[in-house]
Formats: C-alpha cells, sequence, structure tokens
C-alpha cells in the first residue's frame, strides 16, 4: 500500500499527465489502419521477416516499425505526437528539454 502512495504521490509531482502515450497511441492507430507499406523498411509490416524471427518478436512489432510520416511525425523536426512525448520525457526527468535518437544499422560499415 505504501509503494502504491509513493507512486500516485510521485505522479501527482509532474507537470503534464505522465500516463499519455501519443507516440504508442499514433503507432497503434497506424497498425490499426491495416496499410500496405510502400516505404522503408522494407521487411512489409513483417511479411518478409524470417518466419521462426516473426513468431519469436510477434507481428505488432512489425507493424509499428515505420519511418517519418504526417502521422507518426518526425525525428528531425517533430510537430505532434513525438514532441509531446518528449516533453513528457523532460517533465518525467525534471529537464528542461529530451530529445530521442536512433540508430541507422549500415552492416557495410560495421564489422
Amino acid at each position: 500500500m505504501a509503494n502504491e502512495k509513493n507512486a500516485q504521490n510521485n505522479l501527482n509531482s509532474y507537470v503534464l499527465k505522465q500516463q499519455n502515450t501519443p507516440l504508442f497511441n499514433v503507432l497503434k492507430e497506424y497498425a490499426n489502419r491495416k496499410i500496405i507499406p510502400f516505404h522503408v523498411p522494407g521487411h512489409k509490416n513483417g511479411h518478409g521477416v524470417e518466419k521462426s524471427f516473426k513468431d519469436f518478436l510477434g507481428e505488432n512489432l512489425f507493424k509499428i516499425d515505420v519511418t517519418s510520416f504526417d502521422l507518426v511525425d518526425s525525428l528531425h523536426n517533430p510537430t505532434s505526437a513525438i514532441k509531446e512525448s518528449q516533453k513528457l520525457l523532460a517533465d518525467a526527468y525534471n529537464a528542461d528539454h529530451s530529445f530521442f535518437l536512433y540508430r541507422v544499422h549500415l552492416p557495410q560499415y560495421l564489422p
């Protein structure tokens, strides 16, 4: 009971509502639209992935593995879901700003 009360007190100390999940919400919306993608990544919602790998990770992972476009927003110039998520993260850590980074895998340059 004490842990639950402490957790609730911590949530009350935030300026923004930390239960919000703006980026996850738009990713779920995208997945539920059952769009056939013509953009990267090339696995096309998991259809191009080896079956045992897809079975291990699950189908939903591939449905939300998307690039930048209006619904999902852009890491280069966030204006909606990503921007709101970055504000939530900054609030959670009592920081002025936060930024999401991504890693591009370039196998031709890695051992």
